[in-house]
């Protein structure tokens, strides 16, 4: 029997190469996605106000002296709870805005031009594919 024929009657050999595998979602996202540039805006705004944040996450003197051990999760919601007042005093959630607000209109991401949406409208949108013909 010709080698070809069998290979088809038997179905595609599909082997298994791995078990588990490990990617990072950043390998998945093309270079030339238009994300990638907004992307880069939060994380400079992040890296100007990390001052402002907690550096439990990668500060050993912090973890030693909350005698926190390398594995432990510092950023939990009671972190922030905790910090709550502090967080609102010094406005960081402003501070953060603002910070990529500017990055948008230096970037000429920004425009003078503005826009509603009618809340019915995108409602009544919605309830289209609902209707039954």
């Amino acid at each position: 029997m010709d080698l070809a024929l069998r290979c088809t009657m038997r179905g595609e050999d599909k082997k298994q190469s791995s078990m588990l595998m490990l990617m990072s979602p950043e390998t998945r996202v093309p270079a030339t996605h238009p994300l990638r540039a907004i992307k880069k805006l939060p994380d400079e705004a992040l890296a100007k106000l990390s001052p402002v944040f907690e550096q439990l996450d990668y500060n050993l003197l912090f973890r030693w002296f909350l005698d926190m051990d390398m594995v432990e999760e510092s950023f939990v919601p009671t972190v922030f709870s905790h910090n709550r007042d502090r967080l609102i005093i010094h406005d960081v959630a402003g501070e953060f805005l603002r910070a990529i607000v500017e990055q948008a209109r230096k970037a000429r991401l920004m425009s003078v031009v503005h826009f509603t949406v009618d809340g019915t409208l995108i409602e009544s949108w919605a309830s289209l594919g609902s209707v039954d013909s």
